[in-house]
């Protein structure tokens, strides 16, 4: 996923001098650059309140290509594809299995790592069962109850849930997720040309002229 950034020169080159002109690819490109870097440090600042940040994976994926004064664009990337899922929205399909496995009781935590010895299919003592059109895959945690049945209820709130309290919804497959845009990338570059491009630009074009030989 690749965002450009980039600025037309021509209403600027026909208000200044020639010095002036000579020097606003190099302001342009430094001021575009700035602007891609604060992008980024913005996106990475609001990751916690978009998202459940288990690691700082995500924050790492984040690249600049800078301007330079032959090309004036900048661009802002992330090196996981599946980011561009939750910047425009879509469907997620599985990609090496059947379904799209959806952690339940998976983790400890909602901000915890799935540890491998609970990752689908490698869970202990565990049985899938099929119900609302959905494959459940449960652990059971103890022994069975006394009296306690295969029959289950739908809690509207948390979902399918057992009667047995030692069988565990540990994760719901389906075909495909809708997922929701949340990264909010094209937004937050559009904010930052908008409100640091024009003194950015000013300063830098400041300092090319100061030091132009």
């Amino acid at each position: 996923m690749a965002i450009t950034i980039s600025v037309n020169l021509e209403e600027f080159r026909q208000q200044v001098g020639y010095l002036g002109r000579t020097q606003l690819p190099f302001a342009t490109a430094l001021a575009l650059s700035r602007c891609a870097d604060t992008a980024v440090a913005t996106s990475k600042a609001s990751l916690s309140s978009k998202f459940i940040v288990r690691n700082n994976w995500i924050a790492k994926g984040f690249r600049t290509e800078r301007a330079t004064k032959e090309k004036l664009i900048a661009t802002v990337s992330h090196l996981d594809p599946f980011m561009a899922l939750q910047e425009f929205g879509g469907e997620k399909s599985p990609l090496n299995a059947r379904d799209v496995a959806i952690p339940v009781g998976a983790r400890s935590t909602p901000s915890a790592l799935t540890p491998q010895s609970k990752w689908p299919g490698k869970l202990s003592r565990h049985f899938y069962i099929t119900k609302g059109g959905n494959l459940l895959e449960f652990q059971r945690t103890g022994r069975k109850s006394k009296g306690a049945r295969a029959k289950r209820h739908v809690d509207r709130r948390a979902g399918p849930r057992p009667l047995d309290p030692n069988l565990k919804l540990m994760y719901v497959f389906r075909t495909s997720v809708r997922i929701t845009p949340r990264l909010g990338l094209v937004e937050t570059c559009r904010k930052v040309m908008a409100e640091d491009f024009g003194a950015n630009f000013t300063g830098f074009l400041e300092f090319a002229l100061k030091t132009a030989k």
